[in-house]
C-alpha cells in the first residue's frame, strides 16, 4: 500500500475541512451584520387626554383654637360644619374621668335633642310610607359609605337612621313615655355637669367659619394672603417644612374662614403643558377617593434663575367630605392634545439626547423626540413641527409623521445598512 499518497490524501481531506468551516464562519457572521431581525412600528398621531400629576399644598385662611388643658377633648360640632360667632366647638378636659363624663353630657344632649324632634315634628297622622322611605334611603347610605372605607362618614348619618326610626315608633304608638325619658336624662345631665365642675374648659370660637379639629401648625403660614405674593424660593422654602410637622401645643382645632381656598403646585422643572392663567381646570384628588374638583388658575410664579415653577389655583367651594390635608398628590387634567406614541423599548439616548432609532429605507436613522407625557409601557411625544427650529434639530432631526420606529434590535446604529 502506498502510505504517502494516504498521507496526502489525508491532508487535502483536513485542508478541506478547515476550509469549509473558515467559509461558513465568516459567512454567517457577515449575514448576522446584515440580517438583524428588528421590529418596527408606524409613526401615527393620537389623541390623549394629557395630565400633570404633581404634589400640592393647601392654603386657607384659618384661626387656630386653643385650651388651657391638654388632656382629652369632646366635640360637640362636626368637621366642615360651618358656625357662628360664640358657638362652642368643644369641651376640654383636665383629666379622663372628666372627659369620659363630657363624652355622656354630650350624647344626652344629642339624644334629647332628637327626642324632642321626634315629639315635635311628628303627630298622630304622620305620613308612615314617607318616614319607612327615609329609614331605608339612611340605611342604604350607610352601606355605601362603608362600602367605600368612609367609617367616620357612615357613623355621622346614624342620626338620620334613628331619627327616622323613633318617629315611626312614635306613629305606630309603640314609642310611649318619652316625656319621662326626657326628663330623666336631664337629670343624669345636671347631676354629670356637677361632678365635672371646674375640671373642663369650654372652647368657643370668636370667628364665624368652618370648624376642623385637625391642626399642623401651619395654619397662619399657609394663608392665601401669603402665597399669592410669595416667590418661587419663599413657596419651596414654605412646602419644605411641611415635611417635618410642627404641631400645635394646647390646640383643639381650627375655624377657616370663608369658602375659598388656594392650591400651590411647584415644579421643580419646566412644564411642559401650556397653562393659562384664568382657565378653570379639572383637579384630580387620588387620596380624597378620587374626587374631582374645578380649580381656576390665578397665577403662574418663575424665576429667572431657574427652570422651577409654581402653579397658583383656587377653588371657589368646600367640597362635601374632603380632606383638607395640607399636602397631598394632585392631577390637573390639561384637555386633549395629540402626539406620537411609542413604545417603551423603542427609546434610546444617543450623545446624551433622547430619540429612537427609524428605518430609512434600508438605513437607520437616529430621530430625537420630545416626550410630553409617559404612558403604561410607553410614552406620548411630541410631533415634529412644534420643533422645527429647536436647538441640535439640523443634526438628528425629529420623529416625523410615517416614520418607521424600531421597536426591537440587536445591536442597532446610527447609520446602519440592511441588505
Amino acid at each position: 500500500m502506498d502510505t504517502a499518497y494516504l498521507k496526502k490524501v489525508a491532508v487535502t481531506l483536513v485542508f478541506v475541512v478547515i476550509s469549509l468551516f473558515f467559509i461558513f464562519y465568516i459567512g454567517y457572521h457577515i449575514y448576522n451584520g446584515f440580517s438583524t431581525d428588528i421590529t418596527t412600528v408606524i409613526a401615527e398621531k393620537k389623541t390623549y387626554h394629557a395630565s400633570l400629576t404633581a404634589d400640592g399644598f393647601i392654603f386657607r385662611d384659618e384661626t387656630c383654637l386653643t385650651s388651657q388643658y391638654s388632656g382629652t377633648v369632646n366635640y360637640t360640632v362636626k368637621n366642615g360644619e360651618k358656625i357662628a360667632v360664640g358657638t362652642a366647638v368643644a369641651q376640654s378636659f383636665a383629666d379622663s374621668s372628666g372627659y369620659s363624663a363630657g363624652i355622656e353630657i354630650s350624647e344626652i344632649e344629642k339624644t334629647i335633642s332628637l327626642l324632642e324632634s321626634c315629639i315635635r315634628e311628628t303627630g298622630t297622622d304622620g305620613d308612615i310610607s314617607t318616614i319607612s322611605r327615609k329609614i331605608s334611603d339612611s340605611y342604604l347610605l350607610i352601606l355605601s359609605r362603608l362600602e367605600e372605607g368612609r367609617v367616620d362618614f357612615a357613623l355621622s348619618s346614624t342620626d338620620d337612621l334613628l331619627a327616622g326610626l323613633t318617629k315611626k315608633d312614635i306613629i305606630t304608638g309603640e314609642a310611649v313615655g318619652l316625656d319621662k325619658t326626657v326628663q330623666s336624662l336631664l337629670a343624669r345631665k345636671n347631676s354629670l355637669q356637677s361632678s365635672i365642675s371646674g375640671r373642663y374648659e369650654t372652647v368657643v370660637s370668636d370667628n364665624s367659619g368652618y370648624f376642623f379639629s385637625e391642626t399642623d401648625g401651619f395654619e397662619e403660614l399657609f394663608s392665601p394672603e401669603k402665597i399669592l405674593n410669595a416667590t418661587v424660593s419663599e413657596i419651596f422654602d414654605l412646602v419644605d417644612r411641611v415635611k417635618k410637622p410642627a404641631g400645635s401645643e394646647n390646640s383643639v382645632g381650627k375655624i377657616v374662614s370663608g369658602y375659598r381656598w388656594n392650591m400651590a403646585v411647584p415644579l421643580k422643572e419646566k412644564s411642559e403643558h401650556d397653562f393659562e392663567v384664568g382657565r378653570t381646570y379639572d383637579v384630580v384628588m387620588p387620596g380624597n377617593f378620587n374626587m374631582e374638583i374645578k380649580m381656576r388658575l390665578d397665577k403662574i410664579v418663575t424665576e429667572r434663575t431657574s427652570d422651577r415653577t409654581v402653579l397658583i389655583f383656587s377653588c371657589g367651594e368646600l367640597p362635601e367630605n374632603f380632606n383638607f390635608k395640607r399636602s397631598q398628590t394632585v392631577t390637573v387634567q390639561t384637555g386633549e392634545t395629540q402626539g406620537f406614541r411609542i413604545p417603551s423599548t423603542a427609546l434610546r439616548v444617543l450623545d446624551g439626547i433622547k430619540g429612537v432609532y427609524t428605518l430609512d429605507g434600508s438605513t437607520v436613522k437616529f430621530k430625537r423626540i420630545h416626550i410630553i407625557q409617559d404612558d403604561t409601557d410607553g410614552y406620548y411625544v411630541a410631533s415634529c413641527e412644534d420643533f422645527e427650529n429647536a436647538p441640535g434639530a439640523d443634526k438628528y432631526g425629529y420623529l416625523k409623521l410615517y416614520d418607521s420606529i424600531i421597536v426591537s434590535g440587536k445591536d442597532i446604529k446610527d447609520g446602519m445598512v440592511f441588505y
